[in-house]
């Protein structure tokens, strides 16, 4: 039966406008993926998604369609997750956002920190698992300035600390490195430990494949005490 189904996906399909009259509501289907199928953000499965999906736990959306003509563009994941009321942001637990290698439109580094400030805490509580391979962002330090320049408010008084966090784990990296160069280590408490932190349920985020992880490779201090303090 239909009604039992826990698993969905779709792969290289091209149109879903079986969906604007889909006969059964899956309330066990946990886990639905667009695996290389192009679909447009207007398109009716987005729809059904958020009325019928009432106990989804995974997703993944790709960010590739075609449009009219057969060209390739791709999905605003940020406008894609925004404009709709989705019946699963309670349930979700995992969400998966990969880019195709050639889309112009990839997450960069506002959309994250709008993904991460905004989406997830306000939209899917409860996501512990955000899979952004093949994207392009740069960086997590735009987190923590609009952290600064919003102040505190609804969205980002609760993450406010990690802002002071960020400065702790600079100064600890800093006095890490002369105590290296003078060969004087001490045992010393940072504050970043003392910080009254927002523990929110996010505890993975995949960065395969974004510009990033060569800025952390490359021992960037600024970056490693930016998501250093994210964690």
């Amino acid at each position: 039966s239909l009604k039992k189904l826990r698993s969905l996906r779709f792969l290289s399909c091209k149109d879903f406008h079986f969906f604007e009259n889909f006969p059964v509501q899956l309330e066990n289907l946990d886990q639905f993926f667009l695996d290389s199928s192009p679909v447009v953000s207007s398109s009716p499965v987005f729809t059904w998604m958020a009325e019928q999906l009432v106990n989804l736990k995974y997703l993944y959306i790709p960010n590739l369609y075609q449009d009219q003509e057969g060209r390739n563009t791709s999905i605003d994941y940020i406008e894609l997750l925004r404009s709709r009321d989705w019946c699963f942001g309670k349930s979700l637990e995992a969400l998966r956002l990969n880019s195709a290698s050639f889309s112009s439109d990839k997450l960069n580094d506002e959309g994250f920190a709008n993904l991460f400030l905004d989406i997830l805490p306000m939209r899917f509580p409860n996501v512990s698992v955000c899979d952004l391979d093949g994207n392009r962002i740069q960086s997590v330090q735009s987190i923590l300035d609009t952290i600064k320049e919003d102040g505190i408010d609804a969205s980002s008084s609760k993450l406010l600390s990690r802002v002071q966090r960020n400065q702790a784990i600079l100064d600890k990296l800093e006095e890490m490195d002369k105590a290296v160069e003078t060969g004087k280590m001490e045992e010393t408490e940072s504050n970043a430990s003392s910080s009254n932190l927002c523990r929110v349920n996010l505890c993975r985020v995949i960065l395969d494949r974004n510009p990033i992880l060569q800025r952390l490779k490359d021992g960037n201090k600024e970056e490693i005490a930016a998501v250093c303090s994210l964690l």
